[in-house]
């Protein structure tokens, strides 16, 4: 029964002294207790040198190049653009991709963001000169009369937006220059 005494204490001594661990023993430097870091043992003086200064930094100050901006995933490709017309004109976007303008547009209409230029007056004349029809087939839409180029465009990118990616679509589509008429 004294083995069995001798070892319950042996075990109750050893349990005990793991149990205090850190809290007992001393550092190098005669520190008991808490760990302690660099941070701790710097004067009040060091501290305020270290912390003076915060300097904040965005991904979307400069624009990426063209071709890591298309590696990117749909969801941050949305993110990443919202950002740079924010902060950046569509133009200085172009030019930093090394693309044309519309390029940047295609873009926006792909990602399904909302173009910010286009006015009342536009969406009027639209709703007016565009006559959704609906078929059996599905989606149907006619387009018909006499616009500049610009207004080709904002109509253009209205329609990509409404589009599903998903689903195939038969397309017709004419575009024929007017001649200025010399009288």
């Amino acid at each position: 029964m004294n083995d069995i005494q001798a070892i319950f204490d042996q075990d109750v001594k050893d349990k005990k002294r793991i149990g205090s661990g850190i809290y007992n023993k001393t550092g190098k430097k005669g520190y008991v207790g808490k760990m302690r870091t660099p941070y701790d043992l710097m004067s009040a003086h060091e501290r305020k040198q270290l912390n003076e200064k915060v300097v904040s930094y965005s991904v979307y100050d400069t624009i990426m190049p063209y071709e890591d901006f298309k590696m990117l995933e749909k969801k941050a490709r949305v993110r990443t653009l919202e950002e740079y017309i924010k902060r950046f004109s569509r133009k200085e976007i172009a030019e930093a991709w090394g693309v044309q303008t519309y390029s940047v547009h295609d873009w926006v209409s792909r990602l399904g963001l909302s173009s910010p230029k286009q006015t009342e007056k536009t969406n009027a004349q639209q709703k007016k000169d565009e006559g959704p029809v609906e078929k059996d087939e599905g989606f149907s839409i006619k387009l018909s009369g006499s616009f500049d180029g610009k207004e080709i465009q904002d109509r253009l990118v209205a329609l990509a937006q409404i589009l599903v990616e998903e689903r195939p679509y038969d397309i017709t589509f004419v575009v024929n220059e007017v001649k200025d008429k010399i009288s």
